[in-house]
């Protein structure tokens, strides 16, 4: 029940990048693929715990949505905040596997202490070459991403939301902005006010779908 309404609260000002996420898991998982996970999963209904920052959250709902497309039946952990669920997951106790952004996974992707099965991709990415897309892994058309951007408070002129729409996107342009944002595995954005409102349109309107095809009630999260 949020005390306010995005579309009417807000004005889109300029999307800044957006990420994808990645299904990691604790090496003590005997799985070496997306699809033996899968399969591994489907053996042991109700065996395998989930990690999540929150009910509701990203990636509460992309494992959401990887159950329905799989067939899987995993529990699910809330914790409160990504920093607590990573924690649970990297000691390996309450928890096994999460769906986590690339920019927070990658450390512990490279430093062995998770193992990363795929990224919710339609191709691999810089941040971790060595990681299959889920396409690639198996599972087509399951690219999610998470994004971000900026707003300002609805009534502010148009000039004003134009102006900072342009220092905005001139940021991301420079080669600095790009390369530091690539190596945190961020996909630079940036486009028009009226562009940034269409694309947040579409996302409510997808993710309202998904809650429906799943059949959650956003009240019940």
């Amino acid at each position: 029940n949020l005390p306010f309404d995005t579309m009417r609260d807000f004005v889109p000002v300029s999307p800044i990048a957006s990420q994808h996420s990645v299904l990691v898991m604790h090496p003590s998982v005997p799985a070496k693929s997306l699809l033996e996970f899968i399969a591994l999963a489907k053996s042991r209904p109700g065996v395998f715990n989930f990690a999540s920052p929150g009910i509701g959250s990203y990636d509460h709902l992309a494992m959401l949505m990887f159950q329905s497309r799989t067939g899987i039946d995993a529990t699910h952990v809330p914790y409160k905040g990504t920093a607590d669920a990573v924690t649970a997951l990297l000691s390996g106790g309450e928890v096994s596997v999460m769906f986590g952004s690339i920019g927070t996974i990658t450390p512990h992707v490279k430093s062995g202490r998770l193992k990363a099965l795929a990224i919710t991709a339609a191709a691999r990415v810089a941040a971790l070459p060595e990681v299959p897309s889920t396409a690639e892994a198996g599972l087509q058309d399951f690219e999610i991403f998470s994004w971000n951007g900026v707003f300002a408070p609805a009534g502010t002129p148009k000039d004003i939301v134009a102006k900072i729409n342009r220092e905005v996107v001139t940021m991301l342009r420079a080669p600095d902005v790009l390369e530091r944002l690539s190596s945190l595995g961020f996909v630079p954005a940036g486009s028009t006010s009226e562009e940034f409102s269409v694309q947040l349109r579409a996302e409510l309107d997808r993710w309202a779908r998904v809650l429906r095809e799943l059949k959650i009630d956003r009240q019940k999260l």
